[in-house]
C-alpha cells in the first residue's frame, strides 16, 4: 500500500483553507510503499450517466472548495505569487462522509466485514442457469468488491493499491493546480472557449479540472445553434465514479446558471433559526424600539414562491436528488448539446473507438507516480490527440490561446490539441515523479509515442508542483 501524503509548508497556505475538511490527509508525511499483490487489471467499461443517477441515494452532502487563481503558481524567483486581491474560484464536492454512509446503507459494511465476499453472492441462481450465473455472479463479484474497497480506503483516501484502488476518493492538489493553470489561459472577452470541443480528463477521480471546464460552459448563455460538446471522465475504479465523479458534476450543474429554471420552480426549504422572533408581540416590541436590524437580517432566508434561490458556496450543505432534479439535468445538458460519459478501467485497455475518437483537451493530475504505470498513460494521451490518419484534432481556440499567452513559437506549426500533465516533482516513496515522466516521453523508443514536454505552471516552495504541456511528435 503507498502514502503520497505531502505536508504544506506555511508559505503555500493553509491546506483547510483551500481543500475543506479533506485537508488533513495532505499533511501527513509520505510513508514507504510495501509489497502488494498486484492483480489482473480492470478492463474498459462504460457507465450510462442514467445508471449512475439512478444509484445516486435521495439526499447528498456537499461542502465547497476554494481554488486560489493565482495564474502561474509562482514568481520568478520561486515565491508564491501575490496580489493585492487574489482571485478564488468556488466549486462544490460530495463530501466522503457522505459516500461512506451510503455505502454502509447499501449493505457493503456487511460485505466488508466477512471474511469471504463470495458469500453474498446467490448460489441458487448459479445452480439453476450455471453458464448465466457464472456471468452475473462475475459482474456482482466486481461491483460488490468495488464497493468493499471503496468503503475500506474512504477509511484512508489517500491510501494507493496498485490494480484495486488508485486514489480517486481524494481530492489531490495537482488538480486545482491544473484549474489555476487553465483559468490563466482565458482572455478578455473570450466566452465559452469549451463549448463544441471534445475533453478527456484521465484519472478523473473528484475531476475537479473537468468540474471546471463544465462550470464554464454552463455558466456561459445557452446557444440553440451550439455545437455538440464532450467532457469524458475516466478513472481506474467504477466505484469513484459511482460515489464522488457523478455527484460532483451534477452538483457543478445545480450551482450553475444553468440550473436557474429548476432553482426557480424548486425551491429548497429554509429553516428559520429557532433565536428568531417568532410572536407577534416580540415584533411589536422590537418595532416600538425602533430596532429593524434583526428583521433586516432575516428578510434574505425568506424565500416566498416565485424567488430564485441561490446556492450558498460558503458553507456545507445537503441537496435532496428527486426524480425532477436528475431530469432536469438532463435536460439541461441535452438543451447546450453537451455530452457528459463516463469510462472505468486501466488506460491499456481504453477504446478511444468506442468513445468517438480523439480528444481537443486532454487532462490528468496526480497520475504520473507510478513508472510501471507510465507507458500505458503515455500511449493513451498520444492516441487520444492523434487522428486515425496521423493528423492532430484540429480545434480552434484552444491551442490559440496557448500560445498567445506562453509565446510559443519553437514549431513551425501549433499544435491544435492541449495535453496537460499536472503532477508532484517526486512521490516520495514510491519512486515516481515529473523526471521520469519526461524521461518516458522524450527519450522514448522509436516504435513507442514520443514528444516533448514543457513547465507551464510551477509551484516551488515545499514539495515542488508542475503542470506540463506535452506536444506529440
Amino acid at each position: 500500500m503507498f502514502k503520497f501524503e505531502f505536508s504544506l509548508s506555511d508559505d503555500e497556505g493553509d491546506a483547510e483553507e483551500v481543500l475543506g475538511p479533506q485537508a488533513s490527509e495532505f499533511t501527513q508525511t509520505a510513508a514507504k510503499s510495501q509489497p502488494t499483490e498486484v492483480k489482473a487489471e480492470v478492463q474498459f467499461t462504460e457507465h450510462p450517466i442514467s445508471d449512475l443517477l439512478s444509484a445516486l441515494p435521495s439526499l447528498i452532502s456537499y461542502s465547497p472548495i476554494t481554488i486560489p487563481l493565482r495564474g502561474n503558481g509562482s514568481s520568478s524567483n520561486g515565491n508564491p505569487a501575490t496580489t493585492t486581491e487574489e482571485p478564488k474560484l468556488t466549486l462544490v464536492r460530495r463530501d466522503l462522509f457522505d459516500a461512506r454512509f451510503q455505502l454502509i446503507s447499501e449493505g457493503a459494511g456487511e460485505a466488508y466485514m466477512a471474511d469471504d465476499a463470495e458469500e453474498i453472492l446467490d448460489e441458487e441462481h448459479a445452480k439453476k442457469q450455471e453458464e448465466a450465473a457464472k456471468q452475473a455472479e462475475e459482474q456482482k463479484e466486481r461491483t460488490t468488491q468495488s464497493h468493499i474497497s471503496a468503503l475500506e480506503f474512504l477509511e484512508a483516501p489517500s491510501d494507493l493499491v496498485p490494480g484495486i484502488y488508485e486514489g480517486g476518493l481524494k481530492t489531490w492538489e495537482c488538480s486545482l493546480d491544473l484549474v489555476d493553470y487553465l483559468s490563466s489561459l482565458k482572455t478578455p472577452g473570450a466566452v465559452n472557449v469549451y463549448q463544441g470541443k471534445r475533453v478527456l480528463e484521465l484519472g478523473c477521480g473528484t475531476a475537479i479540472p473537468s468540474l471546471y471546464v463544465l462550470h464554464e460552459i454552463l455558466s456561459a448563455p445557452p446557444s440553440p445553434d451550439a455545437p455538440p460538446t464532450y467532457v469524458h471522465l475516466q478513472d481506474y475504479n467504477a466505484s469513484v465514479l459511482d460515489l464522488v465523479t457523478l455527484p460532483n458534476v451534477l452538483l457543478t450543474w445545480y450551482i450553475s446558471p444553468a440550473s436557474l429554471e429548476y432553482r426557480t420552480k424548486n425551491p429548497p426549504e429554509v429553516e428559520v433559526p429557532a433565536q428568531a422572533p417568532s410572536t407577534s408581540d416580540t415584533i411589536e416590541e422590537e418595532d416600538e424600539d425602533g430596532d429593524d436590524e434583526a428583521e433586516e437580517e432575516e428578510q434574505p432566508k425568506s424565500m416566498g414562491p416565485g424567488s430564485t434561490p441561490i446556492p450558498d458556496l460558503t458553507a456545507p450543505s445537503d441537496l435532496t436528488l428527486p426524480q425532477s432534479l436528475k431530469l432536469a439535468f438532463i435536460s439541461s445538458l441535452e438543451a447546450r448539446n453537451i455530452h457528459i460519459r463516463f469510462f472505468s478501467g486501466s488506460w491499456s485497455s481504453f477504446d478511444l473507438s468506442q468513445t468517438g475518437g480523439t480528444y481537443d483537451l486532454v487532462l490528468t493530475s496526480e497520475t504520473i507516480y507510478r513508472p510501471d504505470s507510465l507507458p500505458s498513460l503515455v500511449g493513451l494521451m498520444d492516441a487520444a490527440c492523434r487522428r486515425e490518419t496521423g493528423q492532430r484534432a484540429n480545434p480552434a481556440g484552444l491551442d490559440t490561446l496557448v500560445q498567445e499567452k506562453l509565446s510559443v513559437d519553437d514549431t513551425p506549426e501549433a499544435d491544435s490539441y492541449l495535453c496537460l500533465v499536472a503532477a508532484k516533482v517526486l512521490y516520495f516513496g514510491v519512486g515516481g515523479g515529473v523526471s521520469d515522466f519526461v524521461n518516458a516521453v522524450e527519450n522514448a523508443r522509436k516504435d513507442e509515442p514520443h514528444g516533448k514536454v514543457s513547465t507551464v505552471w510551477e509551484r516551488k516552495m515545499g514539495v515542488g508542483r508542475k503542470v506540463m504541456r506535452v506536444q506529440w511528435d
